[in-house]
Parts: C-alpha cells; structure tokens; sequence
C-alpha cells in the first residue's frame, strides 16, 4: 500500500495475479474501499496521477485527491515493463519523476521432442512456445504443458497422434503445474482462480467444468498410483518433547 498525501487514505492492489489485479483506494477513516482501474502496483505522483503497470505498460492517469478517484482516462506512457508474479512493477519513480523500469525477460520459444536411451532425439509436431513443465499421459499420446508468458500462465496439450497443440486451462488466474491422473482421465492443475493457489481436476478430454480438490493442498507434485493421494509439501507434524 501507498500513503497517499496528507494521510488522506491509502492506494493498493487488490487481487492474486498481475494480469486481473485492480487498483483500490481506501480513504481515510476507513469506509468502503474504491475500486479505481485494471492494473496493479499504483503510485502517487505529486504532478497529481498515479502510475501503474498494466497488460506490460506502465500506465498514468489524472487523480483528483481531494475526491479520492480518477480525474480522466489512463493513458500508457511506457511499453514492454516487467512485473513479478505478485503483482510487483519492475519499476520505479523517483522525487524528481524520473521512471526507472526493467523490460520483461521472455521465455525462450521451446519445442518437444522424444529422447530414446542413446539420447537420440526425434522432434515431435508442436508449435515452439513458452512451455515449462511437461508431463506424458500413462498411454503416452497426450502430453499437458505449462504455458508461461509475460502476460498469462495457463496449461495447453499436446495431442501426440493429431500433433496439435491448444489450449486445455486458460483463464484470467494463474494456471501452473499439472499432472494426470493414473488411469490418464484427468488432468490435477494448480490454479489462483479463487485466490491462492488450490488444487483443481479437469476431465482429459475437456469435457464438463472444473472440479476444486478437496483438502489444503497449495502445490501438488504428484498423484500416487493408485490415485487415491497427493503428494505434496507441507509443514512438518509438531513434536512435545519430554
């Protein structure tokens, strides 16, 4: 959060991810919080605007402080700015207003290919793409994909036979690990859609909805093979001493 001038309230980010954060004021005393503009890591500026990054741009629009809310539209002022996955600007604005910002790293465009036990590989037909994190279907003819961007992280796959590559998981949150099921019917993906991360089940063939795993299991790194538990990291069981 940000002290506006003359302790009139404070400018801060609501929301779990970059790309669906939204800039919030909350004036002094405490009533209900103002929704101001998309975007995440607002500053003020004594030029009477706030700066904040949104959609890979640095953003500024006009702000009245006395009322408390936006005085004319936002306008971009810088393009191809970086932002750290909790919403976090690479960027900075000093008493002078001189801005000081990081481009964005992109991932490297990567392929698939299979590798035999002589390290002999063969390429197989997906499209290049920022892809992390592969993980091969028990029958071998699917592989699901991280897909992570500057601006979204989501999970494709890859269709082995057909050799497509599309979009299996691709929402406003954040999407990362996933992994199949044992009998290879369902894809358990880690997803911010409601908040931090949870675990969540989609069938494989993307049919039906979403289905929230039951239990507090924020990063899951594998299903057992009987399929009944998840492994994943966690706080160790206290111990009483005696």
């Amino acid at each position: 959060p940000v002290v506006l001038p003359g302790a009139r309230g404070l400018l801060f980010t609501v929301g779990s991810e970059p790309v669906s954060n939204r800039i919030a004021v909350l004036p002094a005393g405490a009533p209900p919080l103002r929704i101001l503009a998309s975007g995440t890591d607002a500053r003020y500026l004594s030029t009477g605007h706030i700066v904040f990054w949104r959609d890979g741009s640095i953003w500024a629009a006009p702000f009245d402080l006395d009322r408390l809310q936006l005085s004319g539209d936002a306008v971009p002022v810088v393009n191809r700015v970086g932002v750290m996955s909790n919403g976090g600007g690479l960027f900075a604005v000093s008493a002078n207003r001189t801005l000081a910002y990081m481009c964005p790293v992109e991932t490297p465009a990567r392929t698939l290919v299979w590798v035999d036990h002589n390290g002999r590989e063969t390429a197989l037909g997906a499209l290049p793409g920022p892809y992390m994190e592969p993980r091969l279907s028990p029958d071998e003819q699917k592989v699901l994909l991280s897909y992570r961007s500057v601006t979204t992280e989501d999970i494709w796959l890859y269709d082995v036979n057909r050799q497509t590559t599309d979009e299996f998981l691709a929402e406003p949150a954040s999407e990362w690990r996933a992994f199949w099921s044992a009998d290879g019917d369902r894809a358990l993906v880690m997803s911010r859609r409601e908040g931090g991360f949870r675990t969540y089940a989609k069938r494989a063939n993307g049919l039906g909805g979403v289905e929230k795993i039951v239990g507090d299991v924020h990063e899951p790194y594998a299903l057992t093979p009987d399929g009944i538990a998840l492994i994943h990291p966690g706080a160790a069981p206290s111990r009483t001493m005696s």
